[in-house]
């Protein structure tokens, strides 16, 4: 009972079968966030495969080091871990610190590892951080 643009495709929805649509690369989902989600989460899979797998990232806290004392071990695990990306979040305030991380679609694991055995064999001190 609706119109639909012709030649579109039907998105189906598993909520209440009333399909969304898609025309080319723009998707059109009916409904409230509940509704909507189960089409977007197919969407995702079926077109995007990549965008299924969610980013996963694993940080520390570093205190009492400047930035620009990390990028050299951050250059490193860079080349060594192409696939993650490495970031590092400066914090000021009255408890300034950095927050030094890995974040990747991919396992992240190793290269995490990395990040922190560098770091401790550099003698810098962290702290794991709940990201």
């Amino acid at each position: 009972m609706a119109d639909l643009p012709a030649g579109c495709d039907l998105i189906p929805n598993p909520y209440n079968q009333i399909p969304g649509f898609s025309i080319g690369r723009h998707y059109f989902l009916p409904g409230f966030p509940q509704m909507a989600w189960p089409m977007a989460q197919g969407v995702l899979e079926s077109h995007y495969p990549a965008a299924g797998h969610p980013i996963r990232e694993l940080a520390v806290i570093v205190r009492r080091v400047s930035e620009s004392r990390l990028v050299p071990l951050m250059e490193r695990l860079t080349e060594r871990y192409p696939q993650c990306k490495l970031f590092s979040l400066p914090h000021l305030g009255p408890d300034p610190h950095i927050l030094l991380g890995v974040r990747g679609r991919e396992d992240i694991g190793e290269a995490f590892s990395a990040l922190r055995a560098q770091l401790e064999s550099e003698g810098v001190e962290y702290e794991l951080a709940n990201v």
